[in-house]
C-alpha cells in the first residue's frame, strides 16, 4: 500500500469517527486539516528528532484518542469569556478527562494538544518514591509537549523552534532527556502499562547505572523534584528525607550495617521457628497462651486458643516478610542500590542547591550518558543518529527565549561530544573530510550541523574561488563559511575548488 492510499484510509477512518460525533463543522474541518498537517510534517519531524514512533502508529494513536476520549470539542470565539479562560491558564486548550470534553483555540495545533492532554496517562511510580507526585506531573506535561511538537515546530517545509504556546519548558526538557536515553517505546509503555508489576523507574535507574557506572542523573533529578514540591508537601517529605539520610549515614559503615541486618534476620528466623514449635506442640501452646493472657488486662484477655493461634500466624507472616527484606538488603547488588537511593536524600538534606544550578548539573549528567553512547557507536547509522540527536538537543528550549545552546556550560560539553562523534564519523567514512586538521575539519562540519537544515544527508558543499565554503540545502545556499575568518588554513583543505560534493556520504 503506498503512502497516498494509506493517508486516504486514515481520512476515511476519521470521517467514520466524525459521523458518530456531534462536533461542529468548524471542529470537523479542523480535525481533517490537523490530520493532513501531521501527515506532511511528520517525515521532517522524524528526520530531525530521530527518536519517534513510526508515522502510521502516531496517526493511529491520534484517531483512537478521538474515537474513545473526545465526545465534546468546542472552539472558542475571540474575545469571549472562554478565550479568557485559556489565556488565564496559558494553554491552547482546556480538557476535562471525565466529561471527555475540550475547549480549544480554533487551530490545528491547539486540537493536537487537546487530543494529547485528554488521553488518560498514568506513568506508574511506586508509592515508596517520595517524589511520585511531581514526577508524574512532569512526565504528563512532557508527554503532551512531545506530541504537540510535530505541529508546533514543523510545518511541512521547515523546522521552527520559536513557538512559545507550550510553556512547560522544564517538563519537556526532562521528558526529552528520558526519551533520548531510553527510547520512545519505553515511555509509551510507561504511560499506558496497567500493572504495578513493572517498575519503570527502577529500569531507568538500572540503564543509567549500566551505561555510566552511577545514577548521578537520578540523584540530581531528585533534588529538582524536591524543589518542585509545594510548601505543605515539602514539610512531609523533609521528615522522610531526614530518616533516609540517617539510614545512608549508617550504611557508610558497611560492616556494621550488614551485621545489624544479619542479626535482625537471625532474630526473625528464631521467632518464626519458635512460633512453628508453639503451634505444633499442644502443651507448649497452652503454656504460651496462658503467659500471653497473663500480661493483658482482664477485659482484653483472649477467650480461646484459636484466637491466639491467629495472632501467632499473623506475627509469623510479618516476620517472614521481615526476613525477606533482610535477605534482599544483604545481597551486595541490592545493598548498593538501596545505598544509592538513600544517597540522593542525603544530598538533599546536606547540600545547598538551586533550580538553575541543579538543572545544569542534570544536563551535564545527561551528556555523560551520551558520551558513553559515542564510545560504543561503531556503525555509520549509529553515529549519524547521535549527531542528529545532539543537534536536536541544542535547540530544546529552557525558557521562552533561551535554548540549551545558550547555556555555556552545557553547550561547551555538547560541542565536545559533537567533535568526538564527527571525528569518529569521518574516520569510518560516514562524513566527508574537508580539512586534514581535525579541529579545522570540526569547525567546518559543525558549522553545517548547527543549522536548521532538516536533512543533513542532502547537504552539499562547494569551495569557491574566494576560499569560502558554500553550504547548499538542495539547490539553495544555506550558509557561507569564510575560511580566513574562521582561522582555517587553505593548505589543509582537501576538497577541490568549484566541485559540489555531499558532506554526509
Amino acid at each position: 500500500m503506498n503512502i497516498f492510499s494509506k493517508m486516504k484510509d486514515y481520512t476515511d477512518e476519521l470521517d467514520d469517527i466524525l459521523d458518530k460525533k456531534y462536533f461542529s463543522s468548524t471542529i470537523k474541518n479542523l480535525l481533517s486539516s490537523m490530520l493532513y498537517r501531521i501527515d506532511i510534517s511528520y517525515n521532517d519531524f522524524a528526520k530531525v528528532k530521530r527518536v519517534v514512533r513510526e508515522k502510521n502508529l502516531f496517526i493511529e494513536d491520534v484517531l483512537e484518542i478521538i474515537r474513545n476520549y473526545c465526545d465534546h470539542i468546542k472552539a472558542v470565539k475571540l474575545g469571549s469569556e472562554e478565550e479568557n479562560m485559556l489565556k488565564k491558564n496559558k494553554v491552547p486548550a482546556l480538557t476535562n478527562e471525565r466529561e471527555r470534553s475540550a475547549l480549544v483555540y480554533p487551530t490545528e495545533k491547539a486540537l493536537l494538544f487537546a487530543i494529547s492532554d485528554i488521553e488518560p496517562k498514568y506513568f506508574y511510580i511506586s508509592e515508596k518514591f517520595i517524589f511520585k507526585s511531581p514526577l508524574q506531573l512532569l512526565l504528563v506535561d512532557g508527554c503532551n509537549a512531545n506530541t504537540y511538537e510535530v505541529l508546533g515546530n514543523f510545518n511541512g517545509w521547515s523546522w521552527d523552534t520559536t513557538d512559545t504556546t507550550i510553556r512547560k519548558y522544564f517538563s519537556n526538557l526532562i521528558y526529552q532527556n528520558i526519551l533520548l536515553m531510553m527510547g520512545e517505546e519505553f515511555l509509551i509503555d510507561w504511560r499506558s502499562y496497567a500493572s504495578s508489576k513493572r517498575d519503570f523507574l527502577s529500569e531507568f535507574r538500572k540503564v543509567l547505572k549500566d551505561t555510566t557506572g552511577n545514577v548521578a542523573y537520578f540523584e540530581s533529578l531528585c533534588k529538582i523534584l524536591y524543589l518542585k514540591l509545594s510548601d505543605s508537601e515539602r514539610k512531609k517529605v523533609d521528615e522522610i528525607i531526614k530518616k533516609q539520610a540517617k539510614e545512608y549515614e549508617k550504611m557508610l559503615d558497611k560492616e556494621k550495617y550488614l551485621k545489624e541486618w544479619t542479626d535482625k534476620k537471625l532474630k526473625y528466623s528464631k521467632s518464626v521457628e519458635f512460633i512453628d514449635k508453639v503451634i505444633n506442640d499442644k502443651e507448649l501452646l497452652i503454656k504460651e497462651f496462658r503467659k500471653y493472657n497473663s500480661k493483658l488486662d482482664d477485659d482484653k484477655r483472649l477467650s480461646n486458643i484459636r484466637t491466639y493461634i491467629n495472632i501467632l500466624e499473623n506475627q509469623k507472616e510479618r516476620e517472614i516478610a521481615a526476613i525477606s527484606e533482610c535477605s534482599y538488603l544483604l545481597k551486595p547488588v541490592n545493598y548498593l542500590n538501596q545505598m544509592s537511593q538513600y544517597k540522593a536524600f542525603y544530598e538533599i538534606k546536606n547540600t545547598k542547591f538551586t533550580l538553575d544550578s541543579e538543572t545544569i548539573n542534570l544536563q551535564l549528567e545527561f551528556l555523560k550518558f551520551f558520551n558513553k553512547k559515542i564510545d560504543k557507536a561503531e556503525e555509520k547509522e549509529d553515529l549519524l543518529n547521535i549527531i542528529y540527536m545532539l543537534r536536536y538537543y541544542k535547540f530544546i528550549k529552557v525558557s521562552s527565549k533561551l535554548y540549551i545552546k545558550d547555556i555555556k556550560e552545557i553547550n561547551d560539553m555538547v560541542e565536545k561530544l559533537l567533535y568526538k562523534s564527527i571525528t569518529k564519523a569521518c574516520k569510518i567514512g560516514a562524513i566527508r573530510i574537508v580539512s586534514m586538521n581535525t579541529m579545522e575539519n570540526y569547525k567546518i562540519v559543525s558549522g553545517i550541523i548547527n543549522t536548521k537544515i532538516i536533512d543533513l544527508e542532502d547537504v552539499k558543499i562547494k569551495l569557491n574561488e574566494d576560499n569560502h565554503i558554500e553550504v547548499y540545502d538542495k539547490e539553495i545556499i544555506e550558509k557561507d563559511i569564510d575560511l580566513a575568518k574562521n582561522n582555517i588554513k587553505l593548505d589543509n583543505i582537501v576538497i577541490k575548488h568549484k566541485r559540489i560534493q555531499k558532506i554526509f556520504i
